[in-house]
């Protein structure tokens, strides 16, 4: 390292006191507060979507209607969107 030649990105950061540096982790509680916040969202939203009155706790064939292929689009989207954030996800919290 001390043969290192500093860059001029590093210069300005050790003359603010800082050090160069990329931590690939994260801690338990990091972990924990992101998934808390996708709940709470998804959480969230399930709510909006039953105060604008789609029933979601009784699967009636009429409410299945009424819905149409729509929903089968947005559970797909979603499932995607999901196992995007997993792998995303996946490296920083493996600690490795």
């Amino acid at each position: 390292m001390a043969d290192h030649k500093l860059t001029e990105d590093e210069k300005v950061l050790h003359g603010m006191g800082y050090a160069q540096e990329l931590a690939r982790r994260m801690s338990g509680f990091s972990n924990f507060a992101i998934s808390f916040s996708i709940i709470c969202i998804l959480a969230g939203g399930i709510t909006v979507l039953s105060a604008m009155g789609l029933n979601l706790v009784e699967w009636e064939p009429e409410f299945l209607e009424s819905i149409g292929n729509w929903f089968i689009w947005i559970a797909i989207i979603l499932a995607a969107v999901i196992a995007a954030v997993v792998l995303i996800v996946r490296k920083p919290a493996s600690n490795k």
